[in-house]
């Protein structure tokens, strides 16, 4: 693989800069702005052109992948997908810790995904189909006012909101299919889910009620994405929604900025894509979220180029 002349490091510049940004990182009291020295260097896996763009914000080592994130006034909220804890967690982005783990007793982790949220609940998407045999696709509904303020475990209760695909009539198992998601967002009083299509690229748009109930799902909208879609948030400062995902190959991590209007999320003209992966190289992108400031944050997962689940700025 070879890299433009200002991107390659000699051994000893790598050795001297990672002491430098220890030394940086130990002086500086807001570690949000500094590089950390738990990921290799940044020039291998992020496009030149958003070197000075994405900035390392934080860790997520608690995590095996940040498969979903929520960022709210109680700070950073994460979980892992299939096969692992029907939990999710409250993580000090600093140390990458646990502050809270708040277990959802009478839910499994078949696949968790995604989370959303709003002001009295938290959402949690059951509904990752990379084989697209399931037919028990579940969105839970947890009570905020379940969940304690102070840290700690806590376990609680969830409302299920379950969906299927009107679309699908086959469960045979393939890895050539459109009944896959991985994102969501809340807005009023629906849930919108945007689908991760196998099949053909795209993006459908599908809307679901909050009432716990059972819903049968057509798409109300169609993008090609040119891609696998794996996370979602609404900026509810700007009304912009972004999201994130990478391509078909596993490599090249996007973002993708649009202005929805009219009932419409994606316009003519009115939608902006950023690559931000090196195209020989696997950088897979899961989870997205604005904080409550308006900043951008995105999850990496853990299974390529050995870089811890961490969290990542785009200063857009």
């Amino acid at each position: 693989m070879t890299y433009p002349k200002n991107l390659q490091l000699s051994a000893k510049k790598l050795l001297f800069g990672l002491l430098i940004t220890f030394l940086a990182i130990t002086a500086c009291s807001d570690s949000h702005t500094s590089t950390s020295p738990n990921i290799p260097d940044r020039n291998t896996f992020i496009q030149a052109e958003y070197l000075e763009t994405i900035a390392y914000y934080g860790s997520a080592k608690s995590l095996r992948e940040i498969s979903g994130q929520i960022s709210d006034e109680t700070g950073f909220w994460g979980l892992d997908d299939s096969g692992n804890a029907n939990a999710i967690l409250r993580i000090n982005t600093e140390t990458g810790e646990v502050l809270q783990r708040v277990t959802v007793s009478n839910a499994e982790n078949t696949d968790w995904e995604e989370l959303a949220d709003d002001p009295d609940f938290i959402y949690i998407g059951d509904f990752g189909n990379n084989r697209g045999n399931r037919q028990d696709l579940t969105i839970w509904k947890v009570s905020r006012a379940d969940i304690p303020a102070e840290d700690g475990p806590v376990s609680v209760q969830a409302e299920p909101i379950r969906i299927s695909y009107a679309a699908q009539t086959s469960f045979e198992t393939s890895n050539d299919h459109n009944f896959d998601c991985e994102a969501m967002i809340s807005l009023g009083d629906e849930l919108i889910l945007f689908s991760k299509n196998r099949g053909d690229g795209q993006t459908y748009v599908y809307r679901v009620p909050k009432t716990p109930g059972e819903y049968s799902l057509t798409p109300v909208e169609t993008f090609n994405v040119q891609g696998l879609v794996t996370g979602a948030d609404l900026n509810e400062a700007t009304g912009e929604l972004w999201m994130t995902g990478y391509m078909q190959n596993a490599a090249t991590s996007f973002l993708i900025k649009t202005t929805p209007a009219d009932g419409q999320f994606f316009r003519e003209g009115a939608v902006e894509r950023y690559n931000i992966g090196v195209p020989e190289v696997t950088w897979q992108i899961e989870s997205i979220s604005f904080t409550p400031d308006g900043r951008l944050l995105f999850g990496n997962e853990e299974e390529h180029l050995g870089i811890p689940p961490s969290i990542w700025e785009f200063k857009f």
